[in-house]
């Protein structure tokens, strides 16, 4: 074989080795993911309300009750999905629904709730933070509670309740419904205070739903009493849907990595590899160093 064969064999090995280092080591920046520590990631309210990440539903009959499981659908929910969530609510678990454009209407149709996001935007022009689509807004306060806390939304859409549900957030007196998306009230938009945060039994479980998807997120949680709020209505052991979240662009290469990380035995063979990988980047170095040195 040729120096130059050679040497276009080693490179292809270390650069094919760096790139599975790379997506190894590169940080998930899925929204929503409780992985993701950037302003678009779940981190923080992850370990406020020591949650952990559901990654199959096959695995939700395992948790033992009392549990919560909060969910952002934005990718459909499968049959499957809804059979473990009835089983789920029914025999005493909490569901927090989480949702503004999303598939959360399916999801609560299915569940025979009677609840459904409006799917127009909230706007509040004067309670608001920094923009009249990011309102603020008052739960309803405990007994013995000294002021309500306050959620903050961003970009979030309104409730529409039957009879029998609780409802224990809405907007200010000042907010409108924006039907025709001008940011403007227009005449035969609904006026508020409009419901935001609902809660209504299924069996001897509940449904808890939010109008906002983002409630969570990194950049929202220190905004308001958004995750107070939550812990208001969680019970027990807390786990976060990670199945009905879109994929990063980094997320099919690592479970590409995933395979080969645990057919060399798990987190070992990771850092066997990055082993691997410097072992090679040596032995490159130093095997053109010798040749360099005989020619």
């Amino acid at each position: 074989m040729t120096h130059r064969w050679l040497d276009a064999l080693w490179l292809c090995v270390i650069g094919l080795l760096a790139v599975m280092v790379f997506v190894w080591a590169h940080p998930d920046d899925r929204d929503s993911s409780i992985l993701n520590k950037g302003w678009n990631g779940l981190s923080q309210a992850a370990g406020a309300l020591d949650a952990s990440a559901l990654q199959s539903y096959s695995d939700l009959s395992a948790i033992a009750q009392p549990a919560s499981l909060i969910i952002m659908p934005r990718l459909p929910i499968e049959p499957s999905a809804l059979a473990a969530l009835d089983v789920f609510t029914t025999e005493g678990g909490t569901l927090v629904v989480l949702d503004d454009f999303g598939y959360g209407n399916d999801l609560l149709g299915a569940l025979g709730v009677g609840v459904r996001f409006e799917g127009a935007l909230l706007m509040d022009p004067l309670y608001c933070h920094r923009h009249a689509s990011m309102p603020r807004v008052e739960v309803a306060a405990v007994d013995g509670e000294e002021e309500p806390e306050v959620l903050v939304l961003n970009q979030a859409t309104w409730l529409e309740v039957d009879g029998g549900v609780d409802v224990w957030a809405q907007s200010s007196y000042f907010s409108y419904g924006d039907l025709n998306g001008d940011e403007r009230h227009s005449d035969g938009e609904p006026d508020g205070p409009l419901p935001v945060g609902a809660s209504v039994r299924r069996g001897v479980g509940t449904v808890v739903v939010v109008s906002d998807s983002s409630l969570l997120l990194n950049s929202m949680v220190d905004v308001g009493d958004n995750i107070d709020a939550l812990l208001g209505v969680v019970k027990g052991e807390v786990v976060i849907d990670q199945v009905h979240l879109p994929e990063a662009q980094v997320d099919r290469s690592k479970e590409g990595f995933s395979a080969v990380r645990d057919a060399l035995g798990g987190s070992a063979g990771a850092v066997a590899l990055v082993l691997v990988s410097c072992g090679l980047a040596v032995a490159y170095a130093w095997y053109n160093r010798r040749r360099y040195d005989n020619d």
